[in-house]
This record gives structure tokens, C-alpha cells and sequence, in this order.
């Protein structure tokens, strides 16, 4: 080692012994280190992952639901205040829901009461064209379940039984499976 602004210098002398010693030691501490973080870093390396997808996966489905949610509210407005008449059938035309413009046009002041009745309660026993309404009504229906949809013209009864034409629109869709 040079001593600054002088003309001497200082030698260290170490036998070999020591120095290989000593970094054999440091190869071995190392080696122990990088052993732990092995042991230990891949573990939660592979936990901390799979934690990480846990919580993005429940973020996208908190983000399905609120959009689910919305999606149902903006379909029960629309359901609920639409001035039309609509009605959700099953395929042997049982009633699932109606909405109020229906109550309106047969005259059924409760959902409760309007539930209970069948198509069958709605229609006279034949259409304008003579055909019974029930053996029509699952002629319509199977019409719809093949083509999707059908457009057609039907004669309904209202609660104080009087009659009165309509046009009706049949759509199929899935509900609740």
C-alpha cells in the first residue's frame, strides 16, 4: 500500500492457508444464504402468486356482479314501466312474471291474483279464426321455439269477460337456465 505524498510503503503479508480459509468460508455462508432464499423464496414466490390471482379473480367477479346488478335493475325498469303488455312464459305457457301495463289491459288490480291465473284464464275458449285457444296457443309456442320468435294477431279476455283483438310478439330466451 502506498502511503501518499511519501516514498514508502506498507506489504501485508498473509499465508495462502488463511486466505483460501477464508473465502471458503464466504463460499459456504453464501451458499447457505442462497440456499435459504430458495427454500424459502420459491414458496412464496409461488403463494404470493397464487394470493395474487385469488384477489384478481375476486375483483372481476365483484366488477360481474355490480355489472349484473345493473343489468337487472335497468332490465326491471324497463320490465316494470313499459307501456306494453309483457309477460314471461314458460314453454307450457305457466306464468313467471308480468308486469303492470298487463294487469292493466285484463283488469287485474294484484300481481298476486293475476299469478294465478293460466292463458287459458286469459283467452275465450276459441280464436277469430275458430281454432281452440289452448290447442292454438301451443301451436304459437312451438313456432316461436322453432323460428326464435313469432309475430301474431290473438284474441284475449279481459277479468269482466269481455274480449278484445291484440298483436302479440312471442321471443324465445333462457331464463334462469
Amino acid at each position: 500500500i502506498n502511503v501518499v505524498n511519501t516514498y514508502w510503503s506498507i506489504v501485508v503479508a498473509t499465508p495462502d492457508r488463511e486466505v483460501v480459509g477464508a473465502v471458503a468460508r464466504f463460499r459456504t455462508r453464501l451458499l447457505v444464504i442462497f440456499g435459504i432464499l430458495i427454500i424459502f423464496g420459491i414458496p412464496s414466490s409461488y403463494f404470493g402468486a397464487r394470493a395474487w390471482r385469488i384477489l384478481s379473480e375476486e375483483r372481476k367477479r365483484k366488477e360481474a356482479e355490480a355489472s349484473l346488478r345493473e343489468s337487472e335493475e335497468c332490465y326491471r325498469n324497463l320490465f316494470d314501466t313499459s307501456g306494453d303488455a309483457l309477460f314471461i312464459l314458460s314453454t307450457d305457457l305457466a306464468l313467471i312474471d308480468v308486469n303492470p301495463a298487463a294487469m292493466r289491459m285484463f283488469g287485474i288490480p294484484s300481481r298476486e291474483e293475476f299469478m294465478k291465473l293460466t292463458v287459458a284464464d286469459g283467452s275465450p275458449r276459441y280464436q277469430f279464426d275458430g281454432s281452440l285457444s289452448s290447442v292454438k296457443a301451443m301451436e304459437m309456442v312451438d313456432i316461436t321455439l322453432e323460428k326464435g320468435s313469432h309475430f301474431f294477431e290473438w284474441t284475449h279476455r279481459r277479468s269482466d269477460g269481455t274480449e278484445f283483438p291484440s298483436h302479440v310478439l312471442l321471443s324465445k330466451m333462457t331464463y334462469q337456465g
